[in-house]
């Protein structure tokens, strides 16, 4: 049976779906398109807030530093870090940021307008432990991270996990009222390998006190001309002798437990024979105790 104007019915359902799933679609996309944007002015504001650091600390090359630009994390493969200055003062890992809004200290707690920035000091911190990590022992102590603040007159400000916020303005003058502790080898030395490691094709691993005991091509002031990598006796872990002397005796104990001749068939029979024997003599006088 016809329903009266069935089919116009179907239609107008048909179009209304199809009306819905446009304005669903045109709502993700709009979504799609402010998340777009917002990426697209951060990492605009990122990329002007390096060039800017960048341009600040390039006059430090006439005071004996030397600067690596957008170099690996070590141990993070997608990551990088904006800035690693190496110079009389040390190893300066400096991470750009360009925040909008009033900028503040407060008991080493630093604020951008209301928001609480921990975070990105803990992760500033974090990337110079790393980079220390590549360097050896004596140097590790020589790195230190500062958080600049690009469009902000901050002077110099310790802030949380022991990191020194600047306004880029004043950015130069603290790298350079910083303590010597590289004489100009060691800069000269630790900026070729941090530039070998951090600027290669792919991101160095982070080096444990374990990893680097193992490493073959330490950094070091003395070895750095040279990029040999093949081992050598004191390279050796310590370890490698008493395993040697452990295996040594065991070998020696599998040697005297082989020398030692297997019974012959007689043997295995007459001392078989010799234990039945006792067994069935024992149990005949335990029958003739009964009786």
């Amino acid at each position: 049976m016809v329903t009266p104007g069935g089919r116009a019915a179907q239609r107008v359902e048909a179009i209304e779906q199809r009306l819905a799933d446009k304005r669903e679609l045109l709502a993700r996309t709009q979504v799609e398109i402010a998340n777009l944007e917002t990426q697209l002015h951060q990492w605009a504001a990122g990329a002007e807030g390096e060039q800017r650091t960048a341009a600040q600390l390039e006059v430090l090359g006439a005071d004996g530093w030397v600067l690596l630009h957008d170099v690996h994390w070590p141990g993070r493969p997608q990551a990088n870090l904006d800035h690693v200055a190496v110079g009389p003062g040390g190893v300066v890992v400096v991470d750009a940021k360009k925040w909008a809004g009033p900028v503040r200290v407060t008991g080493h707690v630093l604020r951008a307008s209301t928001w609480r920035k921990t975070r990105e000091c803990e992760a500033a911190a974090r990337a110079a432990s790393d980079v220390a990590s590549l360097l050896r022992p004596e140097h590790r102590t020589a790195v230190s991270s500062v958080l600049c603040l690009v469009d902000h007159a901050l002077a110099p400000t310790p802030v949380e996990a022991g990191v020194v916020a600047v306004g880029d303005a004043h950015l130069a003058d603290h790298l350079r009222s910083l303590p010597r502790r590289l004489d100009d080898d060691d800069v000269r030395a630790v900026a070729a390998q941090l530039r070998k490691l951090l600027a290669g094709a792919t991101s160095p691993s982070v080096l444990t006190a374990s990893a680097w005991e193992q490493r073959t091509a330490p950094v070091s002031v003395a070895s750095l001309g040279s990029t040999s990598s093949a081992p050598t006796a004191a390279a050796a872990p310590a370890f490698s002798q008493p395993r040697r002397e452990v295996a040594t005796g065991r070998a020696s104990q599998e040697r005297r437990v082989r020398r030692r001749p297997a019974p012959s068939k007689t043997e295995y029979v007459v001392t078989r024979l010799g234990f039945l024997a006792v067994v069935v003599g024992g149990f005949v006088a335990w029958v003739h105790a009964l009786a």
